[in-house]
This record gives structure tokens, sequence and C-alpha cells, in this order.
């Protein structure tokens, strides 16, 4: 399930592996479904999200950019 993929994820973030830029116009809008996440009424940036993550896990060499702002 997205939520089980989520939870497996929440280590990246933690551990500062995944770089969002400080400021853009999707952010604030971003990080908002991130947090409301899995009560929010969308979820179609936490599952990118996860996708991006999960292939970045098993070397997909496209997912390895990294998004600098």
């Amino acid at each position: 399930t997205i939520e089980d993929a989520v939870r497996d994820n929440i280590a990246w973030f933690k551990a500062g592996k995944v770089w969002l830029p400080t400021e853009s116009s999707w952010l604030p809008a971003y990080e908002h479904e991130l947090m409301l996440f899995p009560n929010g009424s969308h979820d179609d940036q936490v599952d990118s999200t996860s996708q991006f993550l999960q292939d970045s896990i098993k070397g997909d060499m496209m997912a390895r950019i990294r998004v600098l702002g």
C-alpha cells in the first residue's frame, strides 16, 4: 500500500537524504500534502515521491537526480 511505502521512506527524510528547494511556488502545497498524509484529500505527490524514493533504493540512475534550489 502507499502507506507502507511512505512508512519505509520516512528514514530518507529524517536522514536528510531528500533535498527540497528552500523556496519554490509549489513547495507549500507539496509540504502540506506530505504533512496531511494519509488523512488529506490528495495523495498524488506523496505517491510520486514514494515511488521516486523506491526507485532510488533500487539503483535506478534517473532516480538519483537531485533537485537543488
